[in-house]
């Protein structure tokens, strides 16, 4: 307990100082003990405290719900912002939340979409400094640690995008075989990384489940997909990426500038069953 939250010593009403202050030749206007009540006077007392009693136990309801309500708005918002770090730079907008395919997404896979899917992830890998981590609550036990004292951070939108860009490739495998060598698709995107891939979206999509109604329109066209379309002018709450990125941008990872501090289990070595207790 904090020093000033004790309990005051002092109570808020002197029970001397308010007898003492009575005055004794107050006359006291009361009715008489032996007169009766009437009964149109009970009914009236009656049922004035009941609509009292009526009118307070709405009032607690709707008092108890609107606290019960507001303490859940903030028992779990800092648990949503607690592992954020540039909560306080995101920037917010409305916009349409159905969107036709735009250039250049909707262009097949060719060396200029690379370079764009490449500068959407250039901040994948970033660094987070020491007092950021302690700010987050994280245990750094067994935390990878860059050579300088920072932490490896990955943003959780970032990561996402890495795994659908994962599935773009090996959707047009015949497209990128040749970049990977003599490498096969498994090889290159293991059936479990794959997994990994689809329930992390997974995941994602429902935790931030798009809760607007699209509706369908019948086109007078031939299409792969048929010829109808879904169509939608709601708006939605979005975040604007590029203020993300811009927080993410300047910690990123580049190739040849950091080294990994050597880890708990550096030198172990680890076969298909297991690692190696010899």
């Amino acid at each position: 307990m904090e020093k000033d939250s004790e309990d005051s010593q002092v109570p808020l009403l002197d029970e001397k100082s308010e007898s003492n202050n009575m005055s004794p030749t107050v006359a006291c206007h009361c009715r008489n003990a032996s007169t009766p009540i009437r009964p149109w006077t009970k009914g009236i007392l009656f049922a004035t405290f009941s609509l009292l009693a009526y009118i307070a136990v709405l009032l607690t309801i709707v008092v108890a719900t609107g606290s019960i309500h507001q303490l859940s708005k903030e028992q779990f918002q800092p648990m949503r912002d607690r592992f954020t770090l540039p909560r306080d730079l995101l920037e917010f907008e409305e916009r349409q939340g159905w969107y036709p395919l735009q250039f250049p997404w909707n262009q097949g896979p060719s060396d200029a979409l690379d370079k764009i899917w490449g500068d959407m992830l250039y901040a994948l890998n970033i660094r987070i400094k020491k007092e950021e981590v302690e700010f987050l609550g994280l245990n750094t036990t067994n935390r990878v640690q860059l050579n300088g004292g920072d932490y490896l951070g990955v943003i959780g939108g970032y990561h996402h995008l890495h795994c659908l860009n994962n599935m773009r490739i090996a959707i047009h495998w015949d497209y990128y075989k040749d970049k990977y060598g003599n490498f096969s698709r498994q090889e290159v995107f293991s059936r479990e990384h794959s997994d990994h891939c689809i329930d992390t979206l997974r995941q994602a999509l429902m935790c931030h489940a798009n809760a607007e109604v699209h509706t369908a329109e019948w086109l007078d066209r031939a299409h792969e997909l048929g010829d109808k379309e879904l169509s939608g002018q709601s708006t939605t709450t979005c975040l604007k990426w590029e203020s993300l990125d811009k927080w993410a941008r300047p910690r990123a990872l580049r190739a040849g500038e950091y080294s990994f501090r050597p880890g708990p289990y550096y030198g172990k070595v680890y076969d298909h069953q297991g690692p190696n207790t010899e």
